[in-house]
C-alpha cells in the first residue's frame, strides 16, 4: 500500500498541471454532486420521519368532471364525522383530524417581562400521539392532548420563547378563534386563551407536513359553526388522516371510498372549471363521478403540492437535480480517462519498462485502479470541506434540506460507497489501455493514442451535449423569472413602498393613519398616498356561496377611495361612481367577475348596487389565474397598509421623511418595502433554483472545459511529430490550429444537435406549471450554443495555439 501511495505522490508531482486539474474537476463535482444527494434524499423521504409513515393516507373528497379531476383535501369537520359516524373502518384508531394555523399571535412572560410573537399553533385529535406521533422529551402528551386548554410545545419553539430555562408549566396566550351567535347568523373572533405548556416534543425535521410550533386538544365548536337550517356557516379547514392497519391494503377500502350512500350524506358543492387545475374541456362543467380518496404521505407534497404549501415539490425538480448531479459527476469522470489518455504517452514508456523488468500486467492494472480510488477520496474529502463552508454561508438558505454534514452522515457514506463503485468501473478503461501495449514495441509510448479515439470522441461529445443542456435549461429558467418580474400587472407599482399598520393581533398601530398620511403626501419627496385592508400579492381572502346550482367565488378587499388611481388601474365602467363625492362606500368589480358570472349575479348578489367596473390586474402571484374581485372603496384611518408613492429622486431622504413622521404618531416600529421588492419575493423560489442551475452549469461547463483541455493535450503530444513535419514543410500556424481545432468544432455541433430536443422537452414540462410563462424562444438557443462555443473555442486555441508555436526541432530530434 505504502508504494502504491508513493507512486500516487509522484503521479501528481510528475504531471502537476494534470493532477491539479483532475482534482479541482473532480471535486467541483463531487460538491454539485453531494448537495444534490443531500437534497434529493430529502425529497424522496417526505414525512418518512413520522410514525407509521409507509401506513399513513391523507383523506380528500374527489369529484371528476368534464374539465378534469378536482380535489377537496381541506375538508369540513362536519363531512369527516359523516364518513366517521356511517363507516365503521374510519374511527378513533385509525382516523384523525387536525387544522392548522400558521403564524398566530402568542404572548407570554420571560424573566417578568411580557411578549408578543407569532407561532404555529396546531390542533388535533388526541390519538394524533398514536396514529402520527411526536416525540415528547418533557412532560406527558396524552394527558396534555386530553384538555382542550393544555398545549405541547415544540424544543426549538421552547428554547426561542423561553430561553434556558425548562418551558414547563409557563402560560401562554394564544389566540384561538371563537364563534359568536346572534340573531344575524353566526360570526367568528379571535381570542386569547392562556394556556399552560405540559410537555415538549422534539421538532419535526423539514421535510414532513407538518409545521414545528404549538399542538393543542382539536375543538371542533371553536372553527365550525352551522345555521338552524344545518348549513357550514362558519367553517375551518380540517385535514384528515387515515392509517392504514397492517394486514390490510388500499385496494380493500375500494368499495367503502366510492359507497354512493355514504356519498350523498355529504353535500358536496359542484365546482366550478376556474377552479379545477390545467381545466380542459367545452361546455358546462359536469361532474362525472365523485368518491373518496386516500393519498399516502410519503409522497403528498409532489402529487397534491397544494396540500404543503412551500414544502411542495414536483418531480421536473426533484429529477432535475438528480440529472445535475449525475451528469455533473459523469462530466468530471469522463474529464479522468482523458487526462489519462492525455497522460499515455508520457506514462506507457514507464509502466513498459516496469514490465521489462518483470512487473505483472494484472498487478500494474491494479495499481492504476487504486490510483483512481486515491484521486477519488482525496477529492472527496476536498469536496465535503466545501459542503461544510457551504452549509453556513447564504448559499444554505437555497434549499430545504440541512447541508450539515453532522446531519447527513448516513448519506455521506453512502456517497463513498457509491463513488468507490464507480471509480471502480471508471478504471477499468485507463487500467486496461495503459497497459495493453507491447513492452518492445511500445517502448518510448509508440502507439499510444491510436486505440480508444472513437470512445473519447463519444464521451467528448457526451460532455458537451449535457453542458449545453444544463446551459439551456438556466436559460430558460432565468427568463421566467425575468418574465414574471417585467409582466405588466395591470397597475403601476414603480417607486411604491408599503407601510405596515397592523401588530400581530391585526390591530392598527395608528389608530389615525388618515392623518399620518395627509401629514407627509407632499412632503420630503411623498407624491401619493392611498390604504387597504389586506396587501395586493398575498393573504387576500375568499369569499363564496351558491346561486341556484352554481358556486360564486371571488376575492374581496377595501381600499381608500383613491385605490384605483394611486395605482392607475384602469376604469372600464361607472366612472361617475367614483366622481360622486357624497357617496360614502363605491363598490368595485374587475372584468373577470363580470365575464365569469355575468353583470345581473353581480349586481344583484354580490355588489347589490350599480358597481364600478375595473380592467384586470394581477392582485396574487403570477402562478395563479386571475381571479374574480371584489374592492369596496371608502377611506378608512385604520386600514392595514398604508401605500406611498415616492418621487425617485432621493428615495432614502423619502424613507426617513416617513419614519421620522411616524415616529411622531406612535411608538411602533416603522416596517415598510417596496412593492417591487415584494413582487421579487413572491417568485423566489424561480430565482433561487436560477441561481443555483447558474452554478451548476458554469461549473459542469467548467469541467467539460478541462476535459477539453485534456483532449487537446492528448492529440497535441500524439500528433507531435506531425505537427512539426507540417512546420517544416510550410504550414502556418492558422493551418495547424484548424487541423486540432476541427475535429472538436464537429463533436460540439453533434453534441449541440442532441441537446437541443431534450433540452426544450424539460423545459416545456417545466413550463406547465405556471398560469403565465414566458414562450420558448429559438434564439435562446442560439445563446446556449454560442455560450458554449465561445468558452470551447477559447480553450481549444490557447492549447492548439500552444502546440502550432512549438519549436519542431524538439518533436523531431527522437526521430
Amino acid at each position: 500500500m505504502k508504494a502504491i501511495f508513493l507512486n500516487f505522490l509522484h503521479v501528481i508531482k510528475r504531471f502537476k498541471t494534470a493532477s491539479v486539474l483532475n482534482i479541482l474537476g473532480l471535486s467541483a463535482a463531487l460538491v454539485v454532486f453531494t448537495i444534490c444527494a443531500i437534497q434529493t434524499y430529502c425529497d424522496l423521504t417526505f414525512n418518512n420521519s413520522l410514525k407509521n409513515a409507509d401506513r399513513l393516507y391523507q383523506l380528500s373528497i374527489y369529484q371528476d368532471t368534464n374539465y378534469g379531476k378536482w380535489w377537496n383535501f381541506d375538508m369540513y369537520y362536519k363531512y369527516s364525522e359523516i364518513i366517521r359516524v356511517n363507516q365503521p373502518k374510519f374511527n378513533a384508531s385509525n382516523m384523525v383530524r387536525v387544522i392548522s394555523s400558521t403564524d398566530l399571535s402568542v404572548k407570554y412572560k420571560n424573566k417578568g417581562e411580557q411578549f408578543n410573537t407569532k407561532v404555529s399553533v396546531t390542533s388535533v385529535e388526541p390519538q394524533f400521539l398514536d396514529i402520527i406521533g411526536l416525540y415528547i422529551i418533557e412532560g406527558n402528551g396524552s394527558s396534555t392532548l386530553a384538555d382542550i386548554n393544555k398545549v405541547i410545545i415544540s424544543e426549538k419553539t421552547a428554547k426561542r420563547l423561553f430561553g434556558d430555562k425548562s418551558a414547563m408549566g409557563e402560560l401562554i396566550s394564544v389566540s384561538m378563534p371563537t364563534i359568536h351567535r346572534s340573531e344575524d347568523g353566526l360570526s367568528n373572533s379571535w381570542d386569547y386563551v392562556m394556556m399552560p405548556v405540559c410537555a415538549v416534543y422534539k421538532d419535526f425535521p423539514t421535510n414532513t407536513s407538518f409545521d414545528n410550533g404549538i399542538f393543542t386538544r382539536l375543538a371542533p365548536d371553536r372553527f365550525e359553526g352551522f345555521s338552524p337550517e344545518g348549513s357550514i356557516q362558519v367553517g375551518g379547514n380540517f385535514r384528515t388522516y387515515y392509517l392504514l392497519d397492517n394486514n390490510q391494503k388500499l385496494a380493500d377500502l375500494e368499495t367503502i371510498l366510492t359507497d354512493k350512500k355514504l356519498l350523498d350524506l355529504i353535500n358536496l358543492v359542484p365546482p366550478q372549471k376556474e377552479d379545477i387545475k390545467n381545466a380542459k374541456g367545452e361546455g358546462d362543467c359536469e361532474v362525472l363521478k365523485k368518491g373518496l380518496e386516500l393519498t399516502p404521505l410519503c409522497n403528498i407534497h409532489i402529487s397534491h403540492p397544494e396540500t404543503v404549501g412551500q414544502k411542495a415539490k414536483s418531480w421536473s425538480s426533484i429529477l432535475a437535480l438528480m440529472a445535475i448531479g449525475a451528469v455533473t459527476l459523469l462530466i468530471a469522470y469522463i474529464n479522468f480517462m482523458n487526462f489519462i489518455t492525455a497522460m499515455a504517452p508520457m506514462r506507457i514508456r514507464s509502466i513498459n519498462i516496469q514490465k521489462i523488468l518483470g512487473a505483472r500486467r494484472d498487478l500494474l492494472g491494479i495499481s492504476i485502479v487504486l490510483e483512481t480510488l486515491m484521486f477519488t477520496f482525496f477529492s472527496f474529502a476536498i469536496a465535503l470541506s466545501a459542503v461544510y463552508y457551504i452549509s453556513t454561508s447564504v448559499i444554505a438558505n437555497f434549499f430545504t434540506a440541512s447541508l450539515l454534514l453532522k446531519d447527513n452522515v448516513a448519506i455521506i457514506i453512502g456517497l463513498g460507497i457509491i463513488l468507490t463503485l464507480v471509480s471502480l468501473l471508471v478504471a477499468l478503461y485507463p487500467a486496461f489501455y495503459l497497459t495493453s501495449f507491447n513492452p518492445v514495441a511500445g517502448y518510448g509510448g509508440a502507439g499510444a493514442g491510436k486505440d480508444g479515439k472513437q470512445l473519447r470522441n463519444v464521451l467528448t461529445t457526451i460532455q458537451f451535449a449535457a453542458a449545453s443542456i444544463l446551459i439551456l435549461v438556466t436559460l430558460f429558467i432565468k427568463l421566467q423569472h425575468e418574465y414574471f418580474r417585467s409582466y405588466d400587472l395591470g397597475m403601476n407599482s414603480e417607486n411604491v413602498l408599503v407601510v405596515n399598520n397592523k401588530d400581530l393581533d391585526w390591530q392598527p398601530l395608528l389608530n389615525d393613519a388618515s392623518a399620518y398620511m395627509q401629514e407627509v403626501t407632499g412632503t420630503g419627496g411623498i407624491v401619493n398616498s392611498t390604504a387597504s385592508s389586506f396587501r395586493l400579492g398575498s393573504g387576500i381572502p375568499k369569499f363564496g356561496f351558491m346561486v341556484a346550482d352554481k358556486q360564486i367565488m371571488y376575492s374581496a378587499m377595501e381600499g381608500s377611495k383613491n385605490f384605483l388611481d394611486f395605482f392607475g388601474i384602469e376604469v372600464l365602467e361607472g366612472k361617475e361612481n367614483l366622481d360622486n363625492k357624497e357617496k360614502e362606500k363605491i363598490e368595485a368589480v374587475n372584468q373577470k367577475m363580470i365575464n365569469q358570472y355575468g353583470t345581473e349575479v353581480v349586481e344583484n348578489k354580490i355588489v347589490k348596487v350599480s358597481a364600478v367596473v375595473v380592467s384586470d390586474f394581477n392582485f396574487m402571484p403570477l402562478y395563479e389565474d386571475m381571479s374574480p374581485l371584489s374592492i369596496v372603496l371608502y377611506d378608512n384611518p385604520k386600514y392595514s397598509n398604508i401605500y406611498f408613492k415616492v418621487s425617485g429622486e432621493n428615495t432614502d431622504k423619502s424613507i426617513k421623511h416617513l419614519e421620522t413622521k411616524w415616529k411622531e404618531f406612535t411608538t411602533a416600529p416603522f416596517e415598510y418595502h417596496f412593492m417591487n421588492e415584494l413582487v421579487d419575493n413572491l417568485y423566489k423560489q424561480e430565482s433561487n433554483l436560477a441561481s443555483l442551475l447558474s452554478i451548476f452549469s458554469l461549473t459542469a461547463i467548467l469541467i467539460a472545459i478541462m476535459g477539453v483541455y485534456g483532449l487537446v493535450t492528448f492529440n497535441s503530444k500524439y500528433r507531435a511529430k506531425e505537427i512539426a513535419i507540417r512546420k517544416v514543410q510550410g504550414s502556418t500556424i492558422e493551418q495547424i490550429m484548424l487541423l486540432l481545432n476541427k475535429g472538436m468544432l464537429t463533436q460540439f455541433v453533434t453534441a449541440f444537435i442532441i441537446a437541443v430536443p431534450i433540452a426544450h422537452y424539460i423545459v416545456s414540462k417545466w413550463l406547465e406549471q405556471f398560469a403565465y410563462k414566458t414562450p420558448i424562444y429559438w434564439w435562446v438557443f442560439l445563446l446556449g450554443a454560442l455560450i458554449v462555443l465561445l468558452i470551447t473555442i477559447l480553450t481549444v486555441s490557447v492549447q492548439s495555439y500552444r502546440a502550432a508555436t512549438a519549436n519542431p526541432i524538439g518533436a523531431l530530434k527522437n526521430e
